[in-house]
C-alpha cells in the first residue's frame, strides 16, 4: 500500500501521511498478487474528519475473496474509518 494524494494533493511520501487535526482524503494505491501470480492495482480513498493532534494513526489493509478493505485504526486499536468500495483493474 502506497500514500498517492492527500487532499487531492501528491502526498509528499510513499509510506506515510503526516495531517494537522480535522477532515482530511486519502487516496492510497495497493497491488494485490491474485491468481497464478497476476497483479491487479487498486486505488482506495478514505475520508475521515476526527483526525486529532499528537495521535497516531494506522492504515490497514485487508481482503476476503476479490474484495479490497481498507480501514483506518487510531492509536488503541479502534477503527475509526474504513474505505468506500475499492475498485481493482
Amino acid at each position: 500500500m502506497i500514500a498517492r494524494r492527500l487532499d487531492g494533493n501528491q502526498a509528499n511520501s510513499l509510506n506515510r501521511f503526516i495531517v494537522s487535526p480535522g477532515r482530511h482524503s486519502m487516496e492510497l494505491g495497493i497491488v494485490m498478487i491474485g491468481y497464478q501470480n497476476s497483479h491487479r492495482r487498486c486505488t482506495a480513498t478514505l475520508d475521515y474528519d476526527g483526525f486529532a493532534a499528537d495521535e497516531r494513526y494506522t492504515l490497514v489493509q485487508s481482503r476476503a475473496d476479490a474484495e479490497v478493505k481498507v480501514s483506518l485504526l487510531d492509536s488503541r486499536g479502534v477503527a475509526v474509518a474504513q474505505a468506500g468500495k475499492v475498485p481493482c483493474l
